[in-house]
């Protein structure tokens, strides 16, 4: 035969508690200089994540503008050079070095 327990009227308060009046009962045994840190905390990595994604946009956009253009014009001139290396073999039989 099962036990019958009785409860205190203490405990039968705390067991018709909210979950939030849980949670705002856990915000009281925090002190407030470890609300300061973690606020603190939170606004240094918020600041680092902005400066690194501006950071990252700067470079890949610099990057894109100034960088591109001459990789573009390499690749064109090897194209070229590699298109008279390819007509001088095909008139002389032979490849021969480009001249300097």
């Amino acid at each position: 035969m099962p036990q019958i327990t009785e409860y205190t009227d203490e405990e039968l308060e705390a067991a018709e508690e909210t979950i939030s009046e849980r949670i705002w009962g856990l915000t009281e045994m925090v002190p407030p200089s470890a609300y300061t840190a973690v606020n603190t905390s939170y606004a240094g990595g918020k600041a680092l994540v902005r400066f690194v994604k501006s950071s990252v946009w700067i470079i890949t956009t610099s990057l894109v503008v100034l960088a591109f253009p001459v990789a573009l014009e390499a690749e064109r001139v090897n194209m070229e050079i590699s298109r008279e290396a390819e007509q001088r073999q095909a008139l002389f039989g032979q490849a021969q070095p480009p001249p300097l």
